[in-house]
């Protein structure tokens, strides 16, 4: 069946290689591909938040995003890696075992051993993504299994209508002006990474609260990142980035006042009050659409169990469509 997806960030490619994998004939549709894609732009590394929708989904996608991020550490030039992690919440209702349990080497922190401003935490193995990397590694994934990409901005489904037995919508914010979608809008994300000579990246362990996260990768210590809702603003902000250094000396010293910066980025997240994913009817004669957007923190760490999911969902459509 000719599958056709719109969106080559992480979701897009994520669904791409799955649906190519179940046998379907795959095109991409996108009007920017890596390395200029938002999900490039992201520190990226495996936890589920919780402002999206029903757990028992979260707890779903999650664990299929880990398994296949571990097995994905193997894989050359993919651009994964296994950190210690340490992560904390402000209140009891930011977290539950059954999001994350299953994680390697996962363990609940007692209440004596928590930083003062925090009530709950734990410490677990953390799959981190290099993105400039992954992106580059799913790309090439896809192509080395026939899949083709168009580089080109769909306004219309009407342009795309008679190349697809079933369309994948994985635009993202693109789904505000094709889809009217109003729900919808950025959260700004731009983070720093910085060099400091006296940490080893090599034993770092990964920090994270609701509000920052220190992630020791391969070249420096990514620190992030602001969270400005409703922003569409990409430009680097050098007081943002001046915030950014300042609150991570203050998680971890050594980081300091004035490390030397490797780089800084600036991504918009695709937010929504709950992730989309869902298969849409149109007129008859019109290929439907499965619908799958909205992840905004949570982009990489649902990627590959939100992808199965949708496969799963074409797969159903046409074995309704071969039992009519």
């Amino acid at each position: 069946m000719k599958v056709v997806i719109l969106g080559a960030g992480v979701i897009g490619l994520s669904v791409a290689i799955r649906a190519i994998e179940e046998g379907h004939n795959v095109e991409i549709f996108a009007e920017k591909i890596t390395p200029y894609t938002n999900s490039d732009r992201a520190g990226a590394y495996w936890s589920p938040f919780t402002n999206t929708t029903t757990s028992a989904r979260i707890v779903k996608w999650g664990k299929e995003s880990y398994r296949t991020f571990c097995k994905l550490i193997k894989v050359k030039n993919a651009g994964v890696s296994l950190v210690d992690g340490l992560e904390y919440f402000n209140s009891e209702d930011q977290f539950s075992e059954s999001w994350c349990s299953y994680a390697r080497n996962f363990r609940k922190i007692p209440r004596n051993e928590l930083p003062k401003s925090f009530v709950a935490g734990f410490s677990y193995l953390v799959p981190v993504i290099l993105m400039e990397k992954y992106m580059r590694w799913l790309m090439k994934r896809f192509g080395s299994l026939g899949g083709k990409v168009t580089k080109k901005r769909v306004c219309d489904l009407s342009e795309i209508d008679s190349l697809s037995d079933i369309i994948v919508n994985c635009t993202g914010l693109g789904s505000i002006e094709l889809f009217g979608d109003k729900l919808v809008t950025p959260i700004r994300g731009q983070t720093v990474k910085v060099r400091v000579r006296s940490i080893d990246l090599s034993t770092s362990k990964l920090y994270a609260d609701p509000e920052f996260y220190i992630v020791p990768q391969s070249d420096g210590i990514l620190l992030g990142a602001t969270a400005q809702k409703g922003d569409w603003n990409t430009n680097v902000n050098l007081k943002d980035t001046q915030y950014l250094i300042k609150k991570g000396g203050s998680i971890a010293p050594r980081i300091g006042n004035a490390p030397s910066i490797v780089n800084e980025s600036v991504g918009l997240r695709p937010y929504r009050p709950q992730i989309r994913l869902e298969i849409e009817k149109r007129s008859k004669g019109e290929p439907p659409v499965v619908h799958n957007y909205g992840h905004g923190f949570n982009g990489v760490t649902f990627s590959w169990g939100c992808a199965k999911e949708v496969v799963e969902i074409i797969k159903n459509y046409f074995r309704f469509l071969d039992l009519k």
